[in-house]
């Protein structure tokens, strides 16, 4: 099976769209551009909105951007930091955000083995970006497993896939608790195979997931 996405993009500035009461059409609301704009810097190479709150990654291994919008008025508030070296790993390789907490994939970058990944979790504490935990796989004992290279938010859940998940990938959630963020379950699809990349790209909406695989994915040799 084949899968092409099409990818549309404008160098360094994002432009915000909403939709207009009296006709539904698309109106512009703001234009973002990063702080320390630069060519080539892959400026919302990921990027994900909740209500007033824009999460917006440069190159990977760079920290990456929140906006706010203040009576209607979008600005960058905050830079996301690891805090810990990020050298192997594709920091903000992935974002996302709900509410008041914003998570920061981390999978390992090309060529550094094992391919354990990271997931950071960023909450907003007394007005400022503070980062409140640090998710690794529940069971990262497989190789280039690139946890954390696709992940979404949803109140107090959080999906990490793993594309290659033992061979055929899978994906971890994780639940906000009194005790902090925890583990709560592992998807598999129950006629995963090897190459399906299964959790290569993850959805969540309340208590629903979604996950996309690639079955029957293969290499060609040369006509």
């Amino acid at each position: 099976m084949n899968t092409r996405i099409l990818c549309f993009a404008i160098s360094g500035v994002m432009l915000l769209l909403g939709s207009a009461q009296t006709h539904a059409q698309a109106v512009a609301q703001g234009r973002l551009l990063a702080s320390d704009a630069a060519p080539q810097n892959n400026f919302s190479q990921s990027m994900d909105i909740d209500g007033d709150v824009a999460v917006i990654s440069n190159s990977t291994g760079t920290n990456p951007y929140v906006f706010e919008r203040v009576n209607g008025v979008w600005t960058e508030v905050a830079r996301l930091a690891p805090g810990e070296s990020t050298v192997g790993y594709s920091y903000a390789i992935d974002v996302a955000v709900s509410g008041n907490t914003i998570a920061v994939g981390s999978s390992k970058s090309s060529g550094a083995l094992p391919h354990f990944g990271l997931v950071y979790l960023f909450e907003k504490i007394n007005g400022s970006w503070i980062k409140v935990a640090r998710l690794t796989a529940a069971n990262a004992n497989t190789p280039q497993d690139d946890f954390g290279g696709n992940i979404d938010l949803s109140g107090n859940r959080l999906v990490a896939g793993e594309g290659y998940f033992n061979g055929h990938g899978a994906a971890y959630v994780y639940v906000k608790t009194a005790a902090g963020w925890q583990f709560e379950s592992l998807l598999i699809a129950s006629d995963h195979a090897t190459y399906d990349s299964f959790g290569g790209e993850v959805a969540i909406e309340g208590d629903r997931i979604l996950l996309r695989g690639l079955r029957q994915w293969q290499c060609q040799p040369p006509l």
